[in-house]
């Protein structure tokens, strides 16, 4: 099976590839954009037509599975036994593909299924054309590229040789030294309050380098937080957690940990950011807060 991968070699002969693995790697930005977008809108609409199905639905005990009504009144075992179980649904609908192996029958899980439909539309389109127009952007680079190389080769050839020497196209940056002229612009931050601030909200002046990545392991952090708070709750929808909720234990223990934590987290950070904002109205006011503390 190693034996194909070995046609990636062709690449290096052929320009073409070269062009597209350039243009790939100049939208490497678009392309996690619509990786994000996709595993977000698969597990958003995965938990909407889970529940949508759920009042067309009961559940067996005796063997641990959703049985479903179909129209004409045929019980048969429903294909959306759990979240995780709905990604493979979630998948083909908002790729278009539609195999129809795995399809809603209440109504309001078929009117999921079209607002599935028409946003991983554009959550495809959007991506897919950024990645589009960079391609004539990644040309050029590569004719650059290999004219540098070129006139390098010729320099070397002629006994002068300076590799150093790219008739002015490389500019020497570091991301350490964007960074310190990102953050050497504001004022340092003079109290407890409004440092906590700078730390938790990643739009807000930093007053010094310290801080830009102090904010970024602070999001990190809630990223990793909010990722292990929504495994656990996909996994507390599978048929085995489900049936031993059903027996009397809500969750198992790790599971019912882990959300304690988390929930635990998720108020203190928002707390503290409130406790620190410097201005509350606008803070109350804003629509992701509204959504943390609703979620929370």
């Amino acid at each position: 099976m190693l034996r194909v991968i070995r046609i990636v070699k062709v690449g290096k002969v052929c320009d073409s590839l070269q062009v597209v693995a350039l243009t790939l790697l100049i939208s490497k930005n678009a392309l996690f954009l619509l990786v994000f977008l996709l595993c977000e809108g698969i597990l958003v609409f995965s938990t909407f037509v889970y529940y949508a199905e759920q009042p067309n639905s009961y559940f067996a005990v005796q063997d641990q599975t959703w049985y479903t009504y179909r129209a004409d009144g045929e019980v048969v075992a429903s294909k959306f036994q759990s979240i995780p179980g709905c990604f493979w649904w979630a998948v083909v609908t908002m790729t278009t593909v539609g195999y129809g192996d795995v399809i809603p029958n209440s109504l309001l899980g078929r009117l999921v299924g079209m607002c599935t439909m028409f946003s991983g539309v554009l959550a495809v389109a959007l991506p897919t054309m950024l990645v589009g127009n960079n391609l004539e952007v990644a040309k050029s680079k590569f004719i650059s590229m290999r004219n540098r190389a070129q006139r390098r080769k010729w320099r070397l050839s002629t006994s002068n040789p300076n590799p150093n020497d790219d008739c002015g196209d490389r500019q020497s940056s570091s991301p350490s030294s964007c960074m310190e002229q990102f953050a050497s612009q504001w004022v340092p931050a003079p109290t407890l309050r409004s440092k906590l601030w700078c730390l938790l909200e990643p739009g807000t002046p930093k007053p010094n380098v310290r801080y830009v990545y102090g904010c970024y392991v602070c999001a990190v952090v809630l990223a990793f937080l909010i990722l292990t708070s929504l495994i656990s709750f996909c996994c507390s929808t599978l048929t085995s957690v489900y049936a031993n909720r059903v027996h009397g234990a809500f969750w198992n223990k790790a599971i019912y940990m882990i959300e304690e934590i988390t929930l635990t987290l998720f108020w203190l950070e928002l707390i503290v950011r409130f406790i620190c904002c410097p201005d509350r109205k606008a803070f109350v006011s804003d629509l992701l807060n509204l959504v943390d503390f609703f979620a929370v």
